[in-house]
């Protein structure tokens, strides 16, 4: 299996541990898989079996990084598939936004994150170039205080 083929099947792992993280899955998130899957190239046998052994490892918690540099790098991959075509689609926005939340990431700054990503993508910056941009931004909405949200 190709690594690139590998980090797909692991993003959508991710997403079903994610899924599965209060017990049920919705119509909503199923159809929110399905999505993903078909635009990640996941055949719907892959998306099966994964999902199969997803919902055999229920007690399987999804684990996000302990530092801010591993949850920006959790991020990233994740939001550049979304975006693979060049574009983010609505579905695929709610994904993004959803799985940054399972990160561990604020709301209040998840939607920034996902729009540097999308504008470094588009004017082709490398992923440490991203991921920099992402830590400074993440660190400085840190600092600013929070106490009024």
């Amino acid at each position: 299996m190709s690594r690139v083929k590998k980090e797909k099947k692991t993003a959508v792992g991710n997403m079903i541990a994610v899924m599965f993280a209060d017990g049920k899955v919705t119509p909503e998130e199923a159809q929110l898989l399905a999505g993903v899957c078909m635009k990640l190239g996941i055949t719907p046998e892959e998306k099966q079996a994964i999902l199969e052994k997803g919902a055999k490892n229920i007690t399987r918690t999804f684990t996000p990084a302990k530092d801010n540099d591993g949850l920006v790098n959790q991020l990233l991959p994740a939001v550049m598939m979304m975006m693979a075509d060049g574009d983010i689609a609505p579905f695929e926005l709610k994904f993004c936004e959803s799985y940054a939340t399972a990160l561990g990431l604020p709301s209040a700054i998840v939607s920034e994150l996902i729009e540097l990503i999308h504008e470094g993508v588009n004017q082709d910056q490398d992923k440490d170039a991203i991921c920099e941009q992402l830590l400074s931004t993440y660190d400085q909405f840190l600092k600013r205080d929070h106490s009024k949200w």
